[in-house]
């Protein structure tokens, strides 16, 4: 596909001779970055939103069909995670996957409705704010960063079958729970009693099983199964574990201050923004395929990688379920040849 003729589909959404910000990448069906147009599964448009020059639009085409697979609004034109607004992802076949609203600090908000490819209704979930405040517990996924944050009240109104047989209704029932368009990453599924957890539960990521037991939302007792039959224990605690480095996250930011060179080139032409690096941090805490989303040019992401790539300190690996598990990592870099 040209790029003249995706630009010309683009007209029809945003006027390109107004925007201020105006980008298109090509992307895998996993997600990743390609400069191969033939192998990209769909594209992305990030530009600036003609209505509000603060906000930028962030639309989604699958190259087959040139169907819309996702339309949302961003305060950060460098975060596809800073949606603000509704957002509204799409099967390849134009059916709506999931429609979400989020809030000004893009947490999500309101009722979020997934339907299946089929047309029918997967669920209908109410997210209301939580104004209590938490702490973190050390090394734990928290819903927001910081040390302190604020987890939204969630309820199931209501959850379908593919064939629209009621799961559940009112936080009530059985739960079958899984990502539609990517099934295969994570799945569980058991009974719920009042929105929580209740009773034994069960499920399966990165070709592992797991069993758990709960009571009105505790996690009593939880068994990981990887594909040899060996069980792994694990508490709340254990449960989800973000992978840390050495030092945590101020150390890593001064090391690669430290080491980053500026490209010749990318001074000459006074290259300023931020670009972001993403790896994957290893079961056994060593970091590999390194690539840069965003990349500024002119070496600036050659740069960032090759200093990463220096990096001989192993992490503290990520955990899921009590199993070390291979997480994806994404770290912003700000350069300001001013």
């Amino acid at each position: 596909m040209k790029l003249c003729y995706l630009l010309s589909l683009f007209l029809a959404t945003v006027n390109i001779a107004s925007a201020q910000y105006l980008r298109i990448t090509y992307h895998t069906q996993d997600g990743t970055e390609t400069k191969n147009q033939t192998e990209a599964y769909y594209y992305r448009i990030i530009a600036t939103d003609e209505n509000s020059p603060t906000l930028f639009k962030h639309l989604e085409y699958y190259v087959d069909g040139d169907r819309p697979k996702t339309v949302a609004t961003l305060r950060n034109k460098y975060s596809i995670f800073s949606t603000v607004g509704e957002k509204s992802t799409f099967y390849p076949n134009g059916q709506l996957h999931e429609r979400k609203r989020y809030d000004e600090n893009h947490a999500l908000i309101d009722t979020a409705d997934t339907y299946y490819e089929n047309g029918i209704l997967y669920s209908s979930i109410l997210y209301q704010r939580n104004n209590t405040k938490h702490r973190t517990k050390k090394n734990s996924v928290a819903p927001n960063s910081g040390e302190f944050g604020t987890k939204p009240l969630l309820k199931y109104l209501l959850v379908h079958d593919s064939l629209g047989n009621k799961l559940v209704e009112d936080g009530n029932g059985y739960l079958i729970q899984r990502n539609l368009l990517q099934p295969e990453l994570f799945h569980e599924e058991g009974p719920l009693l009042n929105n929580e957890k209740h009773g034994d539960w069960k499920g399966g990521f990165q070709h592992r099983r797991f069993t758990e037991k709960w009571e009105h939302g505790k996690l009593l007792e939880g068994i990981a199964i990887d594909s040899l039959g060996t069980q792994t224990p694990y508490t709340e605690e254990t449960m989800m574990v973000a992978p840390e480095y050495p030092g945590g996250l101020v150390a890593l930011r001064t090391y690669v201050a430290q080491n980053y060179r500026y490209p010749k080139q990318a001074l000459a032409h006074r290259v300023s923004g931020v670009m972001h690096v993403e790896f994957v941090v290893e079961r056994d805490g060593s970091m590999s395929d390194f690539r840069v989303d965003h990349d500024l040019g002119h070496g600036t992401g050659e740069e960032a990688i090759r200093v990463l790539k220096k990096i001989r300190k192993k992490w503290k690996p990520g955990f899921q379920k009590g199993l070390a598990v291979r997480v994806k990592y994404t770290l912003p870099i700000t350069l300001n040849a001013s």
